[in-house]
């Protein structure tokens, strides 16, 4: 008897080694920087009765999967306040238009956020969408916040476990998006996280090469990382920081949100009261999210 408690404690023990030793290997196979590059997407096989191979026809050509274009999806999540602000700021030079569809994600309750991103789709909707040119589709979703403000550390998980549920909910949803952006609310951890967890399982083909995760440390962050920051730092693809002291930690592409004030204030400035946004050339650091 005692050598067969052995025998199982023994085996037990092997398989939980093995076991940890394999998670192990998957993780670091789907975190940067061991992540392969990104795969060309393909559309779903569609009918084709000249490509469909017969008795009569065995020469036939096997229907082909068009490649997605680069700008497929994109997911971005606003927070609340300052968190909002930022983004919307250095959205100004991303191109939005481009993105075949876009998810905004924002906090449950958060009303503000929600109307500034109804808002760029209706100035770009007007500014680009010119009848004869679609820009493409976008979705507002919000998810339970995963942390309210002054909420106590105790009942934080349970509200971060609501988030991850409706965050699992978007992911599955549509095609998963082809980069992730935040810049540092609690509920863009969750999506990354949640996110990550579906790469490790490759649920609907989210393997390794699949979404990546763009993440920008708040302005307010000079000397160190905010909690977002840390938690995320060996999850994102891209690390981005806007202050030179943290260059060390981070890719360092300057102070993103003040250059974006500065043209908005500059283009203001000359054009008064009228609108012509078009001839005013925008410039001013920008964050590339192609992958």
């Amino acid at each position: 008897m005692p050598m067969l408690v052995a025998i199982i404690l023994s085996t037990a023990l092997t398989i939980f080694i093995a076991s940890i030793i394999a998670a192990t290997t998957r993780l670091l196979s789907i975190l940067p920087p061991n992540r392969p590059k990104p795969e060309k997407r393909r559309r779903k096989r569609s009918f084709s009765v000249t490509g469909v191979p017969s008795k009569y026809n065995d020469n036939a050509p096997s229907p082909v999967k068009p490649v997605l274009p680069p700008y497929n999806h994109i997911l971005i999540v606003l927070g609340s306040g300052g968190h909002t602000a930022e983004m919307l700021l250095m959205l100004q030079n991303l191109g939005l238009q481009k993105w075949k569809r876009r998810t905004w994600v924002v906090g449950k309750g958060d009303i503000l956020s929600a109307q500034k991103a109804g808002t760029i789709e209706e100035a770009m909707f007007w500014k680009f969408g010119d009848g004869e040119r679609r820009i493409g589709l976008w979705d507002l979703i919000s998810v339970p916040r995963a942390r309210n403000i002054h909420q106590t550390l105790f009942t934080t998980p349970f509200s971060a476990l609501q988030c991850w549920w409706a965050c699992w909910d978007i992911l599955m949803k549509w095609d998963a998006p082809d980069i992730i952006l935040t810049n540092g609310p609690g509920t863009g951890v969750i999506v990354v996280l949640t996110s990550l967890f579906l790469r490790f399982f490759d649920f609907r083909g989210m393997g390794p090469a699949r979404t990546r995760v763009v993440y920008v440390e708040s302005l307010a962050r000079v000397r160190g990382l905010s909690l977002s920051g840390r938690l995320l730092k060996k999850v994102a693809d891209r690390f981005v920081v806007q202050w030179e002291d943290l260059q060390a930690i981070g890719e360092y592409a300057g102070p993103v949100v003040l250059d974006a004030v500065m043209v908005q204030a500059r283009a203001e400035a000359e054009l008064g009261d009228d609108d012509e946004d078009d001839n005013i050339e925008r410039r001013g650091r920008r964050i590339r999210v192609e992958m």
